[in-house]
C-alpha cells in the first residue's frame, strides 16, 4: 500500500435491504495526501464485490479547489480501485482532501465481510435473518470502499439504515433521537447514527442489523452501561 494517503476519518452510509441482499452505501474519507514523486496523481481505495459509482466521486483539495479526474483503474486481483487526478500545483508537499463516492455491494452469505445468517425464534417454526460484520482482518472492503489495512487507523462516524421493523447496532453507541429520520428512496426506512469511534483499524468496524431485544446489565464501575443483545 503506498503511503501517501493518510486518512483521518470516514463517514459512512450503509443502507442493508433484506429482500435483495443489497448494500446501497456512501463513503467520505477525510485526510492528507503527501506528494511523493511516485503516485502524486493517484488515490487508491480496496473494494470486494462493490459497484463504485464513478459519477458520484468527488475529490475535494481544500483551498485548491475540486480536482478533477482523468481516469480510473480497477485491479480486480488485488482489490484496488486507483483514483488518478488533476494534482493541484500551488499545494506544495502536501494537502488536505475530501473523497466521496455512492457505491453498491452485496450482503454476502459466506461468514466474512457483511453477512447475512439464518436463525430460528426460539418457539417458532419459522427462520429470521439477521446481517452482521466480520471484518478481521481485511474485511471492511466488502461493506465500503476504505484503505483496509490494520495499520491505517482513522476514525469512523456510521449511520445505518434499516427497516423500521428492524434495529442495528454498532461498536460505537447511537446517537440521541436516532432512528427517526426517513431514508429517502427507501419507504419504511429509517436511519441509526452512531457516536464517532475512537482511531482504529477499519476491520474493528462491526455492526449488525436484524429484530433484537435489548437488556441491559447494572452499571460497570466506569459508569458504562453492558448491554447484551439476544434473539
Amino acid at each position: 500500500m503506498p503511503g501517501h494517503v493518510k486518512v483521518d476519518h470516514y463517514d459512512i452510509d450503509i443502507i442493508a435491504v433484506f429482500d435483495s441482499w443489497i448494500i446501497d452505501g456512501k463513503m467520505a474519507m477525510r485526510g492528507d495526501i503527501t506528494l511523493d514523486g511516485v503516485n502524486d496523481d493517484r488515490i487508491p481505495l480496496q473494494f470486494h464485490v462493490l459497484n463504485i459509482d464513478e459519477r458520484s466521486l468527488v475529490l475535494d483539495a481544500g483551498t485548491e479547489g475540486l480536482r478533477t479526474f482523468s481516469k480510473f483503474v480497477y485491479d480486480f486481483e488485488r482489490e484496488f480501485f486507483w483514483i488518478h487526478y488533476n494534482t493541484p500545483q500551488n499545494s506544495g508537499q502536501s494537502f488536505s482532501f475530501l473523497l466521496s463516492c455512492n457505491y453498491t455491494g452485496v450482503i454476502q452469505g459466506n461468514l466474512f465481510g457483511f453477512y447475512h445468517v439464518a436463525y430460528k425464534v426460539r418457539g417458532s417454526a419459522t427462520n429470521d435473518n439477521m446481517a452482521v460484520t466480520q471484518f478481521e482482518s481485511a474485511g471492511a472492503r466488502h461493506a465500503f470502499p476504505c484503505l483496509d489495512e490494520p495499520s491505517l487507523k482513522a476514525r469512523f462516524s456510521l449511520r445505518i439504515g434499516r427497516n423500521s421493523s428492524f434495529d442495528s447496532v454498532a461498536n460505537m453507541p447511537k446517537m440521541a433521537n436516532t432512528g427517526t429520520e426517513a431514508v429517502p428512496g427507501y419507504p419504511g426506512f429509517v436511519w441509526d447514527e452512531f457516536e464517532e469511534s475512537v482511531q482504529m483499524s477499519p476491520y474493528l468496524v462491526a455492526f449488525a442489523v436484524g429484530k433484537f431485544l435489548s437488556v441491559t446489565s447494572n452499571p460497570l464501575p466506569n459508569n458504562l452501561p453492558f448491554y447484551n443483545k439476544v434473539f
